[in-house]
């Protein structure tokens, strides 16, 4: 899928992920059955730098562009799909303080990345909201002296316990708008009034059972206004925020592809009947284009994203939804190939490779939004996004 040159520096970027991808494949399915948190991946991507994947250069990171992080998301997320979607957390948290914060930010925050491995979690979600329809933030940040206090609720914070920090996504008190008085915010993950609630394995989730997406609570938590990034409304007012959408698109597009290829090679390793042989190789073929499709949907919305945001909403939802659908059309149609045996979580990746693609038909934008996303842009909607605040 790459569209770089075999020597350029992003082909050699994607590389090292795709080497990363398979040393970690080996953990995902003893993760997945137990829902531990995948340490060694994370040591393995700190030791290859891809932890820094979007810082700049210059504060020591790859300096990667949108398609080269989207590339090596979706070659992780073949070795581990909740690897992959933690990653792309973390990275897109890191290509918004670059982008948005003041120099002392990044020197100081990218610093400690390099030197002390600090990870990063978005903390956007909340309880009782959803990304399908106009999402109320009900996190304030309250003005005080020297920075401001924020009470709130965050759940679905994929890294959660095992982040140093959190990247929060809150509303200033008495905005009437989230879209101009949104506030986004670094806070340590040790601040004094953050109360870890339930945790991810709780909840006994459908998919993504490695990723820790705790819950936790903000209680009247101080931020200095130096760990503020950018101003109000500015981070929704940028489009930076559909990188997440770019992200699941590669995330859930690539379960597709391993699916296919694991799929394929057992197949080829076992003994039918001739008839059988040429009806898997005829849907082998048909999944095999639909890849090829997806895999150009998603480096449309990578280009769009980087020349023209505003402009970039289609691109990325159509990316969005057909990445994820082939994700579980994929799995369940290969299931049907292998038969019976496919169920077997501990012998077969199947169940776990099907309870993880799962996930992305609600994963932000969900399908159904990108749909109506789709449709309203194609009637001649203006000014459609692909999330909407209140």
């Amino acid at each position: 899928m790459s569209t770089f040159d075999a020597a350029s520096p992003s082909a050699v970027i994607v590389e090292i992920a795709h080497t990363v991808a398979q040393q970690i494949a080996c953990d995902a399915q003893r993760n997945h059955q137990h829902a531990s948190f995948p340490h060694r991946a994370y040591v393995i991507l700190s030791e290859t730098g891809l932890l820094g994947l979007t810082v700049p250069a210059k504060y020591g990171g790859l300096g990667s562009d949108p398609i080269t992080q989207a590339l090596c998301i979706w070659e992780i997320s073949k070795g581990d799909p909740a690897v992959a979607n933690t990653l792309s957390m973390h990275t897109t948290t890191q290509r918004f303080i670059a982008e948005l914060g003041t120099e002392e930010q990044k020197a100081r925050l990218f610093h400690e990345l390099s030197s002390e491995r600090k990870l990063t979690a978005a903390a956007t979600s909340e309880p009782g909201a959803s990304f399908q329809d106009k999402f109320e933030m009900k996190t304030v940040f309250t003005p005080v002296p020297g920075g401001y206090r924020v009470h709130g609720q965050k759940h679905f914070c994929s890294i959660g316990r095992y982040a140093d920090r959190y990247f929060v996504l809150g509303k200033l008190e008495g905005s009437e708008s989230a879209n101009r008085g949104s506030i986004t915010a670094i806070i340590p993950r040790e601040s004094r009034g953050v109360q870890k609630e339930e945790r991810w394995e709780t909840y006994d989730p459908l998919g993504m059972r490695a990723t820790a997406s705790d819950s936790f609570s903000l209680n009247n938590v101080f931020v200095p206004h130096e760990d503020v990034i950018g101003a109000p409304g500015q981070l929704l007012a940028s489009g930076l925020f559909a990188m997440f959408a770019i992200c699941y698109a590669a995330v859930y597009g690539a379960i597709g592809e391993v699916v296919l290829e694991w799929t394929r090679e057992y197949l080829q390793k076992k003994i039918y009947e001739p008839a059988r042989v040429a009806k898997h190789e005829r849907a082998y073929i048909g999944l095999q284009m639909h890849l090829e499709y997806v895999k150009r949907r998603l480096l449309e919305a990578c280009d769009a994203f980087s020349q023209d945001r505003a402009n970039a909403v289609l691109p990325i939802a159509r990316a969005k939804l057909v990445a994820c659908n082939f994700g579980i059309d994929t799995v369940l149609e290969t299931m049907q190939m292998i038969g019976g045996s496919s169920i077997f979580g501990t012998q077969f990746p199947h169940g776990r490779w099907l309870a993880d693609a799962a996930v992305g038909q609600i994963m932000p934008p969900s399908q159904t939004r990108c749909s109506e996303v789709i449709e309203r842009i194609n009637k001649g909607g203006k000014g459609v996004t692909l999330l909407e605040f209140l």
